[in-house]
């Protein structure tokens, strides 16, 4: 019997039993002033626990906002010049190699892409141009991730995706230009829709709605710069759709999207050897909420260790449709740990140190899951 089967049977025969119980929880909620009720389209954590949440999907402009203690109070992030993002559009937020805050999406008057603030200065934070697209195919786009990578003392990789398309740009310079004209111009055969850096390595997920799912994994090859092996996992079942979020570590990697051809959400945890599309495991999210044939979509997932967290939605969208779901096995079982008062969508995690989980949402919505008594503090509101 293979590795896959092997596992595969392991799923089957937790699903065969009596559900266990979600372990014992409190979520306690806060809002951030994002504007709109659509999702939030980025999430990141500093190393000092600051919180930064990015609002691309839901209006032009003031879409920065950060947290000091934890996501309880949050506030609109001064810039200089103050009208630096008032048209610019977040949908990825990361710390620089350099040590420099990196927003990327887009403005649509200026170009830009990729901007950087200064937040080892005193507010407001200088904002400096990273990026800068210009009037030619492949060089002008609203960036869904970019990404830094440190490939040795003095040479940096650095990679801007398209939101929409299948386009790239590259640049491995230890100091490159703000101008798109100076980077690397390519394209991925199939969209790449979440970007990260794990293991020191480039990683990604996507695909489209007519394609089977994609995998974009580093080469083998660690002095290659750019070129991602792309990797389909073999399904249970053919099916096309995207991947929309991608989490990585030593044991293994996650990936979450949708089933477009039957609207399930779905999730794929690899074995210890990403490489080995034979031996990855299929979840539906639907099955796991106990509505196996409701429609649903995951968004976004988060790992720490062996617990896996995977958000989404179950649609049509309604005032409480968010989904969190938790695997504290590796991904070998997944239960619904949804707090009550859950948006229409959750759409990104991610673990504090301590093993907090914080999920973030549509309007402005902000979930915090700990078992810590002290966690209780004023501003927030346990929920069952």
């Amino acid at each position: 019997m293979s590795r896959s089967s092997i596992r595969r049977a392991v799923v089957l025969l937790a699903l065969a039993l009596a559900a266990l119980p979600a372990a014992s929880n409190t979520w306690l909620t806060s809002t951030h002033p994002c504007p709109g009720t659509l999702r939030t389209d980025a999430l990141f954590r500093d190393d000092d626990g600051t919180l930064w949440v990015g609002c691309g999907s839901n209006a032009v402009g003031y879409g920065l906002f950060h947290s000091l203690d934890g996501g309880n109070q949050w506030q609109a992030t001064p810039v200089s010049p103050a009208n630096a993002l008032s048209e610019f559009r977040v949908n990825s937020i990361t710390r620089g190699i350099d040590g420099r805050l990196k927003i990327a999406g887009f403005n649509a008057t200026t170009r830009e892409m990729v901007l950087a603030l200064n937040t080892n200065s005193a507010a407001p934070y200088p904002v400096s141009q990273v990026l800068v697209g210009v009037p030619q195919v492949g060089r002008q786009f609203h960036v869904g991730s970019y990404r830094e990578r440190r490939v040795s003392a003095s040479v940096i990789h650095a990679i801007a995706e398209s939101l929409n398309g299948v386009d790239i740009l590259f640049n491995g310079t230890s100091s490159p230009g703000s101008s798109a004209a100076d980077w690397h111009s390519t394209t991925s055969n199939s969209q790449i829709l979440d970007l990260i850096v794990a293991e020191g390595r480039f990683w990604g997920a996507g695909s489209s709605i007519s394609e089977p799912p994609q995998l974009f994994l580093p080469p083998l090859n660690a002095a290659a710069s750019l070129a991602f092996t792309i990797a389909q996992p073999e399904l249970v079942s053919p099916w096309d759709g995207e991947l929309w979020g991608l989490a990585v570590n030593a044991q293994r990697l996650v990936a979450v999207g949708v089933d477009q051809d039957n609207d399930l959400g779905k999730i794929l945890v690899s074995g210890p050897d990403p490489r080995d599309m034979g031996d990855y495991l299929e979840h539906s999210m639907s099955q796991v909420i106990g509505a196996p044939s409701a429609r649903t979509w995951a968004r976004g997932v988060c790992m720490r260790g062996d617990r896996i967290v995977v958000v989404g939605e179950r649609q049509p969208l309604t005032a409480s449709s968010g989904k969190v779901l938790l695997s504290e096995d590796g991904g070998i079982q997944f239960n619904d740990i949804t707090p009550g008062g859950a948006p229409a969508s959750v759409s990104k995690c991610l673990f504090e140190p301590d093993g907090t989980l914080i999920v973030v949402g549509a309007g402005g919505f902000v979930g915090i899951r700990s078992s810590t008594p002290e966690i209780f503090r004023s501003g927030f509101e346990p929920m069952p």
